[in-house]
C-alpha cells in the first residue's frame, strides 16, 4: 500500500501502543491516578484493533484487501496489453514486409506503430492495425500461425468467457478507486492517532514534571522522534 503519511506507520502504531500502555499504568496507580480527560483506553484500543490487518473487517484488512484486488486487476490487463502488443508487433512488421512489394499498401503501413509502453498507446496502435487489417489485407491474412484476425479482435472485444479490453480496462479502474477510499481510511486514521499521541504526551509530561516516577515513566516509554533507516552506503565502482 502506498501510505502517504509524513512519518513511519509502524512508528505511529508504535507509539501509539506505548502511549495505550503507560495510560493504563498512569490510571491503575493507586496515588496520583491520571486518566486524559480526551479520549478513554477503551477508545484508543478500538483504534489500535483497526490497524490490525489480519483481522477481517478492520480498516487495515481493508485496505490490504482491496490493494491485493488491485494488483489482480491490473495483472489481468497487463497481460492482454502484452498479448495485444506481440501480436500488433508481429503484424505490423510482416505488413511492412508485404508492402515492399506492393507500393499501394505504403500509406497505409506507414502510418501502423506497435512501440507500446502504455494501455492507451497499444489500445491505439491495436485500432489502427484492426482497420488496416480489415480494409487493405483483409481478414484472410495471415501474419503468422495463430495470429488471426479473429483472434487478434478478441483481444479487444473479449469472447463469452472472456472479458473485452474496456472491461479489464473498467475492472482495474474501479479498483484503484476503492483501494484509493480504502487507504484514505487507513492513512486517516493513522494521521489522527499521530495527532492524538502528541497531543496526550503534551498534556501527560505538563502533568507529570520530569524527574518524577511518572514523569519519567512516560519519558522512557513513548517514542516521540522517529528516525527513519539510514541509507545503506552505494557499493564501490569496480575498475573496468
Amino acid at each position: 500500500m502506498n501510505l502517504d503519511i509524513s512519518t513511519s506507520i509502524d512508528f505511529v502504531i508504535r507509539r501509539t501502543e506505548k502511549t495505550v500502555a503507560v495510560q493504563v499504568t498512569l490510571a491503575a496507580l493507586p496515588s496520583d491516578a491520571w486518566v486524559w480527560p480526551s479520549k478513554s483506553v477503551a477508545e484508543w484500543q478500538a483504534d489500535l484493533e483497526q490497524l490490525n490487518g489480519a483481522k477481517s473487517g478492520t480498516l487495515a484488512h481493508a485496505a490490504k484487501a482491496a490493494d491485493t484486488h488491485k494488483q489482480i486487476q491490473f495483472a489481468a490487463l497487463d497481460e492482454r496489453c502484452k498479448a495485444i502488443h506481440a501480436r500488433t508487433l508481429q503484424a505490423v512488421k510482416v505488413m511492412r514486409a508485404r508492402a515492399l512489394a506492393d507500393a499501394a499498401l505504403r500509406p497505409v503501413v506507414d502510418e501502423l506503430s506497435a512501440k507500446g509502453g502504455s494501455v492507451p498507446v497499444i489500445e491505439d496502435e491495436g485500432e489502427e492495425l484492426l482497420a488496416a487489417w480489415s480494409q487493405e489485407f483483409g481478414e484472410d491474412f495471415l501474419p503468422a500461425p495463430g495470429n488471426t484476425y479473429a483472434t487478434y479482435k478478441e483481444l479487444f472485444e473479449g469472447k463469452p468467457d472472456v472479458p473485452s479490453l474496456a472491461k479489464l480496462k473498467s475492472n482495474y479502474a474501479d479498483s484503484r478507486t476503492k483501494a484509493r477510499r480504502a487507504t484514505g481510511n487507513y492513512n486517516a486514521l493513522i494521521s489522527r492517532l499521530e495527532d492524538e499521541c502528541i497531543q496526550w504526551y503534551a498534556e501527560a509530561t505538563a502533568v507529570f514534571p520530569s524527574g518524577t516516577t511518572n514523569g519519567d515513566l512516560i519519558r522512557g516509554q513513548v517514542p516521540t522522534i522517529y528516525n527513519p533507516p539510514t541509507a545503506a552506503p552505494a557499493p564501490p565502482v569496480s575498475p573496468a
